[in-house]
C-alpha cells in the first residue's frame, strides 16, 4: 500500500532546519527547572518558554548543535545576536520566574 509522505516535516526530525528568530519577536526572561536550583536565561516565543543553551560564532555550528538537540527529540530556535546565533530549547516544565522574587515563579 502506498502512503504519502507528510508534506510538513515533524519538529523533532533533523531534516528541517530551527528557525531563526528576529529579536523582536522574543521576550527575554528567566525560568526555574525542577532538576536545576538556580533560574536560567529564556525566551518567550508562541506562548512557550526556551531555555538557554550556547551562543555559536557560525550558522554551521550553531546547526550542527540544533541537529543532535533534534534527533534527540527537543524542539528548538534561534535568535540572532552580533557575536553569532544562539541555541535554545523548548522546556515544557518550565516556570517564568517572578521579578520581585527571583526564586518564586510567576503564576500568570
Amino acid at each position: 500500500m502506498f502512503n504519502p509522505p507528510n508534506p510538513l516535516p515533524q519538529p523533532h526530525q533533523a531534516t528541517q532546519s530551527p528557525p531563526i528568530l528576529n529579536r523582536k519577536a522574543v521576550r527575554y526572561c528567566h525560568i526555574v527547572l525542577p532538576d536545576l536550583p538556580k533560574p536560567v536565561s529564556a525566551i518567550l516565543y508562541g506562548g512557550k518558554l526556551y531555555s538557554y543553551v550556547r551562543l555559536y560564532p557560525t550558522l554551521a555550528s550553531a546547526q550542527r548543535a540544533t541537529e543532535r538537540l533534534m534527533v534527540r527529540g527537543n524542539t528548538v530556535v534561534l535568535t540572532e545576536v552580533r557575536k553569532g546565533l544562539i541555541v535554545w530549547v523548548f522546556e515544557s516544565d518550565a516556570q517564568p520566574v517572578s521579578p520581585a522574587n527571583p526564586r518564586r515563579p510567576t503564576i500568570r
